[in-house]
């Protein structure tokens, strides 16, 4: 096929253009929303390491990131299931307000959003009020790591 694409007066340049197929996008996607940046770093080497194809967004500003959300839920042709790993302890607000914003969006299916939360909180009615929330898939302890990432990436099959 080469040989006669070269025989037909075709360059190395079309050819290394008809050869490299447009990027595919990531078929798992994870959003952290957590105030800490240095946590953040932590989540993406985790995840990364977990999943090198991996889309992950760091998201520092809940506002901003219920905001994110919303626009991937309203994006018709990208409706890849996303792991969010929430964070509750944030000074602007903090996770049980995310997650009162995030049932109020008006999106077509919160299907797509699998939240876990993820947190330094040693208060045991965190967990507790977890577990009981319907929107949240479970809780873990920081630092994220490969463990909680098994878990998360089973909502992706």
């Amino acid at each position: 096929m080469i040989t006669s694409l070269i025989e037909q007066g075709t360059t190395k340049i079309d050819l290394m253009m008809t050869e490299c197929p447009q990027p595919v996008p990531s078929s798992h996607r994870y959003i952290v929303v957590d105030d800490d940046r240095v946590n953040n770093l932590v989540s993406k080497f985790i995840i990364q390491r977990h999943n090198k194809d991996a889309e992950i967004l760091l998201l520092t500003d809940p506002e901003l990131a219920l905001d994110e959300i919303y626009q991937i839920s309203k994006d018709a042709a990208d409706q890849r299931k996303t792991v969010i790993f929430l964070d509750i302890n944030m000074p602007l607000m903090n996770g049980w307000e995310f997650l009162e914003q995030f049932k109020n969006l008006e999106m077509s299916t919160d299907k797509q959003f699998c939240i876990y939360m993820i947190s330094s909180s040693i208060d045991p009615s965190d967990k507790i009020r977890a577990q009981d929330h319907l929107l949240i898939s479970g809780f873990f302890s920081k630092p994220l790591n490969t463990e909680h990432l098994k878990i998360a990436s089973s909502h992706f099959c």
